[in-house]
């Protein structure tokens, strides 16, 4: 439902409203229309006050009453379609606010089960349009660990298709696998998940770090760093994480690198939580730069080591981890 409303407001100029945050990223009408819907289909499929960990602050819909009265339109419109009550105004802003995860711990009791959930993860990417990739990612966590994480990637390539069509949808379970289906384009050129022919997806068998396809941003000056050491960087990818971890699942990369930033040591859970459990899943392996995991799961932000992450297949991870000199982005 979420990827459906993404892909609705991506369609309508109209409503493509931008609003710039404090630290200078964009948000849309289709970051704060998925929080909300996802929160309100949450709240209403459990029947309790689900908690739902998610990016985007209610502030801009507090103090802006037609980007509030956009992404409620634009809520309706896929709340209708799918046979569930419409909402009002106020419950919209109420979803993003009760969903805000900036402050930055999730809570006290861990036990209880909860969810993490990037709306966009790649806004740039998803503005700036064409065939550049963004995802929806949405991970549960219970008592500390995560159980499912679930991706939705418009326009990321399907595994082994000829004719290069794009739209994936991809869910993991801890001990369970990850899987993958076709995202089909239906009514108005609008993607809905199918809920057939789910397949099996494994990381590549590459052993060698000479000969990895690592998977890199359009945008980071890492690539120079990483050819010198006999790394290929072979895929370009846009913006977001999740896209990156999903190429690792699927296959497409060896691995991704996400070089530390010396003015942002600390990273976003919802960046990397659905994406970390799908590789695991599929046979990877991610860690920080000093092969610790990630602790995604206690709070919005958290710290690994020297600020960088490594996403792989497993084998080639100890050659990546052996690197010898920093990562540094543009």
């Amino acid at each position: 439902m979420g990827c459906e409303l993404v892909q609705r407001v991506r369609n309508d100029k109209k409503v493509r409203k931008v609003v710039e945050k404090a630290d200078a990223s964009p948000v849309t009408v289709a970051d704060f229309g998925a929080q909300a819907v996802i929160r309100i289909i949450l709240s209403r499929q459990e029947r309790a006050n689900t908690r739902l960990i998610a990016e985007e602050s209610a502030t801009a819909l507090e103090e802006d009453r037609k980007l509030a009265l956009a992404v409620t339109e634009a809520t309706n419109e896929v709340l209708e379609r799918q046979g569930e009550a419409p909402v009002s105004v106020g419950d919209v802003v109420d979803a993003v606010r009760a969903s805000d995860g900036s402050q930055g711990h999730f809570g006290e009791h861990q036990e209880d089960a909860f969810w993490i959930l990037d709306p966009i993860d790649g806004t740039r990417g998803f503005l700036r349009g064409g065939r550049c990739e963004y995802a929806l990612g949405l991970a549960c966590v219970q008592e500390g660990r995560l159980e499912v994480g679930v991706m939705a990637l418009p326009n990321t390539n399907r595994p082994k298709s000829d004719a290069g069509e794009t739209g994936v949808l991809m869910r993991s379970m801890r001990n369970g696998g990850t899987q993958w289906t076709e995202i089909e384009a239906k009514e108005d050129n609008n993607h809905v998940g199918s809920e057939t022919q789910w397949q099996e997806t494994r990381v590549d068998s590459v052993e060698r770090l000479s000969m990895a396809a690592l998977c890199v941003s359009d945008h980071e000056s890492a690539v120079e760093w990483l050819e010198a050491r006999g790394a290929s960087a072979k895929l370009r990818l846009c913006c977001g994480s999740l896209c990156k971890y999903a190429a690792v699942a699927l296959g497409s990369a060896t691995a991704y690198v996400q070089p530390p930033d010396p003015k942002r040591m600390m990273l976003k859970s919802w960046d990397h939580a659905a994406g970390l459990l799908c590789v695991q899943e599929a046979g990877g392996t991610v860690t920080d730069l000093d092969g610790h995991r990630l602790e995604v799961c206690s709070g919005a932000w958290f710290a690994p080591s020297r600020g960088g992450v490594i996403v792989s297949n497993g084998r080639i991870h100890e050659q990546l981890l052996r690197l010898d000199a920093p990562l540094h982005p543009c």
